[in-house]
């Protein structure tokens, strides 16, 4: 278990070494990027043709990666713990995917898009009744999603 724990920790920080140099001016000869490219740009390119395209530099297919591996990790590292509790990775399922909304609130990106169809589809039913009670404030500022986290968490911790 310790094996398939440190595997997936070298897979998160190559991802987050890609994610970082998405966002910094780096050196193109640099044999680390180049490395780092060759190793993940076999993985992103699946994932950069489910995304829409954006009008911003920042790259989202390394970051969309990162949480299904991390998703993966752990429903693997439950079903060799013998943690058969599917309502833990459905928790993070929708944890994950209410921070996959609040990240498209910032970014223009086509609502149609069949995978941000599917985060819609997944998120609303929870964040609805939250903006029923609190409606965006001034600016827009949505509070539903942090609601809905702090109640996911609360109702989590029933089920550990």
């Amino acid at each position: 278990m310790i094996i398939i724990d440190m595997f997936f920790r070298v897979i998160f920080i190559i991802l987050m070494i890609k994610v970082l140099i998405s966002l910094v001016p780096y050196r193109r000869d640099s044999q680390i990027v180049s490395l780092i490219n060759r190793l993940t740009e076999p993985f992103l390119q699946p994932v950069r043709a489910m995304l829409p395209p954006t009008q911003t530099s920042i790259d989202l297919a390394p970051l969309l990666l990162l949480l299904f591996i991390y998703l993966l990790k752990n429903i693997i590292l439950s079903l060799i713990a013998g943690l058969t509790n599917p309502f833990l990775v459905i928790f993070d399922f929708l944890y994950f995917s209410i921070l996959a909304r609040v990240a498209l609130s910032w970014i223009p990106h086509n609502r149609f898009n069949p995978i941000i169809d599917l985060i819609y589809r997944f998120t609303e039913p929870i964040l609805k009744p939250f903006r029923e009670i609190i409606p965006p404030t001034l600016g827009g500022i949505d509070l539903s999603p942090i609601l809905a986290i702090i109640l996911l968490n609360i109702i989590q911790s029933f089920f550990i």
